[in-house]
């Protein structure tokens, strides 16, 4: 199974942060994680200025440390009543000027294997996710688990995974294989290829070229999808995959794979009107087959995760991950 044993949820205290917990909840059940909450404090400059404009510091850092402690409080207060005992992890209070890099730096330090996250906290950008969430997902190596809004059932019957057919975009499938195992679902792998074929035909080009394409894509996707799951200590195929039949095994599980090419001359539209109608969780590297810019964020990729309504795990792909 996903081995997220240890989980961090970053809070504001607002609605949307806390609509995750009925999720985390579930899914530290099912993997006997450990679940720790974080809150940011914006660093305030004032901290900085001089007690001949503003006063004594001291008593700005005594009313500062009170504020700490009242919100350590409240945090332990939330992790008590929201989770078993057995999956109560710690509170950290953490200062930075920037809220997303301090969840970003408090992750790393403390090696967390999944971040989960309501989309918006207090805000309520035009957006579905978002600036720090955002901000998670293009600077963190820990994958981000980002909800638009409130999931209280946890049935999940669907996940997507969008493809470019590219190996890059392949390094979330195992992640996702585990999570349908786990939630005893189907994957659909989604991929669009951007190409206006009517404008094509009009233009008196090649009527053969789309048939082409078709053929080239399914090549690709089933080439890395052989690769991933024959590299893995994990995943076996039932039987030799094609496009017409795709079981996957893991520990005794199947899971069902289900390929879907689709035509579009926009790649993110397509993929979250399509998410937003058929799916129920998306999995998705954050880098695809133009990954290897020096991009934090694949263009696709930020797009999808900017304007999808249903929840989406975003894996940072090796090739991308900060060296430390």
């Amino acid at each position: 199974m996903p081995s997220f044993k240890k989980i961090l949820v970053p809070t504001d205290f607002s609605k949307n942060a806390s609509s995750v917990y009925t999720y985390t909840r579930w899914l530290a059940e099912k993997n006997d994680s450990l679940v720790d909450l974080v809150h940011v404090i914006p660093k305030m400059s004032y901290l900085e200025i001089s007690e001949e404009v503003m006063g004594n510091p001291f008593k700005v850092q005594e009313k500062y440390l009170e504020l700490r402690e009242k919100l350590s409080v409240r945090l332990e207060k939330e992790l008590e009543e929201e989770f078993a005992e057995k999956n109560r992890g710690e509170v950290h209070i953490n200062d930075r000027v920037r809220i997303g890099r301090g969840i970003v730096e408090h992750s790393e330090k403390h090696k967390y294997d999944l971040i989960v996250i309501g989309s918006r906290g207090k805000g309520n950008s035009m957006f579905k996710r978002g600036s720090v969430t955002l901000r998670l997902i293009r600077l963190a190596n820990t994958p981000v688990l980002s909800f638009n809004k409130p999931i209280e059932d946890t049935n999940f019957k669907n996940i997507l995974m969008p493809t470019d057919g590219s190996k890059v975009s392949f390094e979330a499938l195992t992640t996702a294989v585990k999570l349908a195992a786990q939630l005893d679902c189907s994957i659909e792998l989604y991929s669009v290829m951007e190409f206006d074929f009517d404008k094509i035909k009009f233009s008196g080009g090649d009527t053969d070229l789309y048939n082409y394409v078709v053929e080239g894509q399914k090549k690709e996707i089933l080439e890395n999808l052989n690769e991933v799951v024959n590299n893995s200590s994990e995943l076996t195929f039932k039987s030799p995959a094609n496009f017409d039949e795709i079981e996957i095994a893991l520990n005794g599980k199947t899971i069902k794979l289900n390929v879907t090419l689709a035509n579009h001359v926009s790649a993110h539209s397509s993929i979250v009107n399509y998410a937003n109608d058929k799916a129920d969780l998306v999995v998705m590297s954050t880098h695809g087959r133009s990954g290897i810019s020096k991009l934090l964020l694949g263009s696709v990729a930020e797009k999808v995760v900017r304007h999808l309504e249903v929840p989406i795990l975003t894996i940072k792909p090796d090739f991308a991950r900060k060296k430390k």
